[in-house]
């Protein structure tokens, strides 16, 4: 929605009338929101595997190998996400109206 309504509003077009789109200000904040608790609960994720992994080891029972493609894609995905919020994070805040790329 947001490269959408982007677009829109840089080719100087009309909103439809049967389709709405909220503000690029909003859609930022939210999509910000998504990624960060979507890292959160795939880090709790992570977390809680590595514990389960340690509990069944404990108990001689069998555990689930780093290599399985499930341990692999999650891990993955939990990288992927710790990118943006890590690049957030460390770069300054572009304040509200800077055009940096005229």
């Amino acid at each position: 929605m947001y490269l959408w309504q982007a677009e829109r509003l840089k080719r100087k077009r009309p909103p439809r009338v049967s389709l709405r789109l909220p503000s690029l200000e909003w859609l930022q904040t939210a999509n910000a929101r998504a990624l960060v608790t979507s890292m959160l609960l795939t880090g709790l994720a992570v977390a809680s595997g590595i514990e389960l992994n340690h509990i069944n080891a404990r108990q001689d029972a069998p555990s689930m190998s780093w290599h399985n493609p499930v341990v692999l894609g999650t891990l993955a995905m939990f990288g992927w996400l710790l990118l943006p919020c890590g690049h957030w994070g460390l770069l300054p805040a572009i304040p509200r109206g800077a055009r940096w790329l005229t």
